[in-house]
């Protein structure tokens, strides 16, 4: 916890990890996760106008970001930084802040809070900033830090499996591996991930075979390469609750299910989902006591011949410019009652979500307390309303009375989420899910017999052919 006086500044929004004991903002460098300062630092290296330390793989390196609570001038306030960190948004539920210059907001979900920007400091505010562990975004994305120090310092070359074939994990690899589907490869296990020239395998350092690509290392793979594939998942239970379990950092996991009790041993609500298929999540360390985990690992097909699909989705959208037409005519099916969540593939946290109404169609993307990574700037410059009091998510919406304008619209914010805001590299890797409630009558209301029998029922998986994406 740190206490702020008109003397030092609010630390601004972000990620934040200790260096040789001192704080310092993680950002993104050429593709690759590091430290940075704005003054020298034995061990940083120049880069443009700041220093920068990059990170490797197996760098214990603890991620967190702050949250700010504070008074002003007598009044409890939540405190929230601004980019560029020289401002500060104060936010009151206080209708009396009105007296301190203060004014009064409407909140999309009904209510009003209250909101004064100050300067970063300001002598009349005092700030309390608490620390929030969250977990490393580069965990499941190797290809975003440098390969392992201890390694490079030794000098030797890392046998690719044992003599005797057993399948070994890439070297680099936390205590548990990202759920997925893995091809083992001269006795390595290798994630097999979808681009957009087809279906690879993905190494975290460079690999015979493999080949540099947007900061990857890749292989294409086909029907031609006999390789035997595998299904990994990990399952526990965490204070009686049976959860999926998914690694969040080396030392962290995100815990995820549907079970509503799970909110009584502090889980949160992930997106708006239909309540039989509402997930809660929450994340621990993987050492947690409460926490047991079993993983388990399936003979699986090749991914172009699972579920019957053809290797690539046909008439899905190869541009982000075609995608954004598209979803601007999917909208048009997102009427009363329809739900709409297109995420990306292998991680459905990086996600934009739709809730139509009679009049207004509502949207959603997530910010840094779900996708660790998110350029919130991302999100703010394209035009996105970030979170406040009653709403957790980055948030816009569309009146339908200006129709196809605003749809566009609407879909181009979303567009910029996805492939800006976080780094989903293509449609192609996309997918959708989506759903019609149950029509339900206004509590009085009267109905005869036969409108109850013709009432819409819902259904589970509401087709949207428009947005020409698989459905997850």
């Amino acid at each position: 916890m740190m206490n702020h006086t008109a003397s030092n500044l609010v630390p601004g929004p972000g990620l934040y990890a200790t260096h040789d004991g001192v704080v310092y903002p993680l950002r993104v460098h050429d593709g690759r996760w590091a430290f940075r300062s704005t003054s020298p630092v034995r061990g940083f290296v120049v880069d443009r106008e700041v220093f920068i330390r990059p990170i490797a793989i197996d760098d214990e390196v603890e991620c967190f970001s702050f949250e700010h609570a504070g008074v002003y001038r007598g009044l409890p306030v939540d405190v929230a930084p601004l980019p560029g960190g020289a401002e500060l948004l104060l936010i009151s539920t206080d209708r009396s802040s009105v007296e301190l210059g203060f004014a009064a907001e409407q909140l999309r979900r009904g209510g009003l809070d209250w909101r004064k920007t100050v300067s970063n400091p300001d002598p009349d505010l005092d700030v309390t900033s608490t620390r929030v562990r969250k977990p490393a975004p580069w965990e499941g994305h190797p290809e975003e830090v440098l390969p392992p120090r201890a390694r490079s310092r030794s000098g030797g070359r890392v046998s690719p499996g044992k003599q005797d074939g057993t399948a070994q994990l890439p070297p680099a690899s936390p205590q548990l591996r990202a759920p997925g589907l893995y091809a083992v490869l001269d006795g390595v296990e290798y994630p097999v991930v979808r681009r957009d020239s087809g279906w690879a395998l993905a190494s975290p350092e460079p690999r015979s075979g493999f080949a540099p690509q947007q900061g990857e290392q890749l292989r294409t793979i086909g029907p031609e390469d006999p390789l035997e594939y595998v299904t990994i998942n990990h399952s526990g239970t965490y204070r009686g609750l049976s959860v999926q379990v998914r690694p969040a950092s080396a030392h962290t996991v995100q815990l995820s299910t549907r079970d509503r009790r799970s909110l009584d041993s502090g889980f949160l609500q992930f997106g708006f989902e239909r309540p039989e298929i509402q997930e809660y999540v929450r994340s621990v360390e993987l050492d947690d006591v409460d926490l047991q985990v079993a993983t388990t690992r399936e003979a699986s097909a090749p991914p172009w011949l699972r579920n019957g699909q053809a290797r690539l989705e046909p008439g899905v959208a190869t541009t982000w410019s075609d995608f954004a037409g598209a979803l601007a005519s999917a909208c048009e099916a997102v009427t009363d009652r329809v739900f709409l969540v297109v995420s990306g593939v292998g991680d459905a946290r990086r996600y934009v979500q739709f809730a139509g109404g009679p009049t207004v169609l509502d949207a959603e993307a997530p910010g840094r307390d779900v996708v660790a990574a998110a350029d919130e700037r991302a999100l703010r410059d394209a035009g996105w309303t970030p979170p406040r009091p009653g709403q957790p998510n980055w948030s816009t919406s569309a009146r339908r009375r200006d129709e196809r304008r605003a749809l566009q619209a609407l879909a181009e914010m979303s567009v910029a989420a996805l492939r800006d805001g976080y780094s989903v590299g293509s449609p192609r890797l996309l997918t959708y899910t989506a759903w019609r409630d149950p029509q339900v009558f206004p509590d009085g209301a009267s109905y005869t017999a036969e409108e109850w029998e013709a009432r819409d029922l819902g259904t589970a998986a509401f087709e949207i052919p428009a947005l020409r994406l698989p459905r997850r």
